[in-house]
């Protein structure tokens, strides 16, 4: 019941919004036009666009087409994580990101390492499920991290090192994973640590989600990224996630300003768009849509622009802005909502947002 009142809300308010915003834009030419400009063509003066990828889509030639004419980077959905990659310590998994490598060379596109380090970890345990120990943990973590990055080092350059460690809320700065819990966060510096001295060319990320619209979390990286680099601890750059909802009023372009705002202001000059999406739907509304509204397209639209007019303010600080799924029928949120329409393309064909973002 109160999904469908916040439904009716919404339908009133929201094409309002979009009126006192400009409109969302009339691209029914562009859109029914044979050929368009792609995307990193048309941010080639900015910073890279990339998306992530699963390596079965290099066996699709349209999607291989589709993806050299959009994106110059690409980053692997899950094939780069340790549960897939080293989901043991005598089994290692490295057909599918070879061949990511492989398309990204002979394409001469970037590939994102995403990720080296999050929350669960079997290097913490021995074979009856005891704690190993700091120091057998640290010797696991090195010699992981020292054949994928060795491995992939000459199409690999940007390294997500550590992923989403910090809090939502002010319960404390870190989330308890099971390896906090163990390592407090020593673990995060050591693995920054162990990533410079293994790749000294490389650029190390910190990557966190939710930053718009949680200011405990900003605030906790803000503090510890600022306490770290003065250390000495080699973070060369911030990964800020995307994952946005089309209605959710934290999450809008002023938000988004005041974020990459901060990040500047403690220093930091290389900032990265890791996951973009734009979910049509919000923790108020769980119901599915049989026909989803022109309105609330409309408003994803709006948001799309008005958030990419900021990322092009910041471009001197920006490097790259990859997005989570390549087209609404290949992202990740279709695993929990196969009605949602996050992303700026449908069946590999741009949407109305997709006009709207290269609308300068």
């Amino acid at each position: 019941m109160l999904s469908k009142i916040f439904v009716r809300i919404m339908a009133l308010i929201v094409p309002l919004v979009i009126l006192l915003n400009g409109g969302a834009g009339d691209y029914s030419k562009e859109l029914a036009a044979e050929d368009y400009t792609g995307l990193k063509d048309a941010y080639a003066g900015y910073f890279d666009i990339g998306t992530s990828v699963a390596a079965w889509y290099t066996y699709s030639p349209e999607i291989c087409s589709f993806l050299k004419k959009n994106f110059s980077s690409l980053t692997p959905e899950v094939e780069l994580k340790l549960p897939y990659i080293h989901p043991d310590e005598n089994t290692w998994n490295f057909e599918s990101v070879d061949r990511l490598c492989e398309f990204c060379r002979e394409n001469g596109m970037k590939l994102r390492g995403h990720t080296l380090v999050w929350d669960e970890c079997w290097m913490l345990y021995d074979e009856n499920c005891s704690f190993v120990g700091k120091e057998v943990f640290y010797a696991r973590l090195y010699d992981y991290m020292k054949v994928i990055m060795e491995r992939y080092g000459d199409v690999i350059k940007v390294w997500d090192v550590v992923n989403e460690p910090f809090n939502y809320n002010a319960a404390g700065p870190f989330k308890k994973g099971e390896i906090y819990k163990y390592c407090g966060e020593e673990f995060i510096t050591k693995a920054f640590e162990f990533a410079r001295e293994i790749a000294p060319d490389a650029t190390l990320v910190l990557n966190e989600t939710s930053l718009i619209k949680s200011s405990h979390k900003l605030n906790y990286m803000l503090k510890y990224i600022k306490k770290w680099r003065e250390d000495g601890v080699p973070i060369d750059a911030v990964g800020i996630q995307g994952h946005w909802k089309t209605l959710s009023p934290k999450e809008v372009s002023r938000g988004l300003e005041r974020t990459l705002t901060a990040f500047e202001n403690i220093g930091i000059n290389n900032i990265q768009l890791t996951e973009i999406d734009m979910s049509l739907y919000t923790s108020s509304l769980k119901e599915k849509y049989d026909d989803i509204p022109q309105w609330l397209r409309d408003a994803q639209t709006v948001k799309y622009r008005e958030m990419f007019k900021v990322l092009r303010r910041h471009k001197d600080t920006i490097s790259s802005v990859t997005f989570w799924g390549i087209d609404d029928e290949h992202n990740m949120n279709r695993l929990t909502n196969e009605n949602d329409e996050p992303m700026l393309f449908s069946g590999m064909r741009p949407k109305a947002g997709f006009f709207a973002v290269c609308d300068f």
